[in-house]
């Protein structure tokens, strides 16, 4: 089986490639969300603390 690379923006993607990708940057955007909130926590218990 080949391997086919594609290249971000390619408008010939096939459509499992292309849901594939909205489904890992839809992840990616989440994780960076409760990334981010959980930092905001941190300092705050931080803040709270001095």
């Amino acid at each position: 089986m080949a391997i086919r690379f594609y290249d971000i923006g390619q408008s010939d993607w096939p459509d499992d490639i292309r849901q594939c990708a909205e489904c890992c940057a839809l992840v990616l955007a989440v994780n960076t969300y409760a990334h981010a909130a959980w930092h905001e926590q941190i300092n705050e218990a931080l803040e709270a603390g001095r």
